[in-house]
């Protein structure tokens, strides 16, 4: 048996009764209590634990589901990046399992993912550019996210231009014809394309300024973001 199988299958075990009983009705909020901790590693174990749990629809993690969104919102801010990582990480999860506990503060959360879809670390920003996948791609959300557009068109439009990283992978060229693409490459325009086939027209108005911006720009490596932009949502 692989080992994440058995992983999965061991932590499954735990969620189910035991002589009456769940021992991770007792282990979730202790789990909780780590979030807090002064120690980084202890954070980001603590966090990436609970996670593991909210795919599977955990009904311990139900039962605590408040408290866990609660240390999650103040672990936001949190300056390791992988804290924060896995911090986007559930919110997307809990968008798409738990959708409940996050529309009373969807203003805020929307807010911090904009945020961190800009983050300095790529990991962060990669995690961050997933909930707009998952948030458009789910039909009874969308016109919770309809009022966003035209600040996370932008905000994606910014990912998609290359950082210095990206030239000195290039060496410098503008042609990368040859280069592979890397995730944070490809998701921006994924998330674009997913957004245009949802909102058509919509986002098509929203995104034409910006286009057009791009597409003319005296930085080569802006017309390639325009170009990018222009081949995710014609497809």
């Amino acid at each position: 048996m692989p080992q994440e199988e058995a992983s999965t299958r061991a932590i499954a075990e735990l969620d189910q009764e035991i002589e009456g009983e769940r021992p991770l009705n007792y282990m979730i909020p202790k789990i909780i209590e780590f979030f807090d901790s002064p120690h980084v590693k202890i954070r980001v174990y603590a966090v990436s634990c609970i996670n593991q749990f909210i795919l599977m629809r955990s009904n311990s993690l139900f039962i605590h589901i408040d408290a866990f969104v609660a240390a999650l919102f103040k672990r936001a801010g949190d300056e390791n990046p992988e804290v924060r990582k896995n911090v986007c990480q559930a919110l997307v999860m809990l968008l798409e399992v738990r959708p409940d506990k996050l529309m009373p503060e969807i203003n805020n959360v929307v807010e911090y993912m904009l945020y961190s879809t800009q983050d300095q670390d790529e990991q962060v920003a990669l995690e961050a550019c997933e909930f707009w996948l998952a948030f458009a791609e789910q039909e009874e959300l969308r016109e919770h996210l309809r009022p966003f557009l035209p600040r996370i068109v932008p905000v994606l439009l910014k990912g998609m231009v290359y950082s210095d990283m990206d030239i000195l992978t290039l060496g410098g060229d503008e042609d990368d014809t040859d280069v592979p693409d890397s995730e944070t490459d490809i998701k921006p325009p994924a998330a674009l394309d997913v957004l245009a086939t949802v909102f058509g027209n919509v986002l098509l108005e929203i995104l034409l300024p910006f286009l057009r911006e791009q597409l003319f720009h005296q930085e080569w490596k802006h017309r390639e973001c325009g170009i990018l932009a222009l081949g995710a949502v014609s497809e």
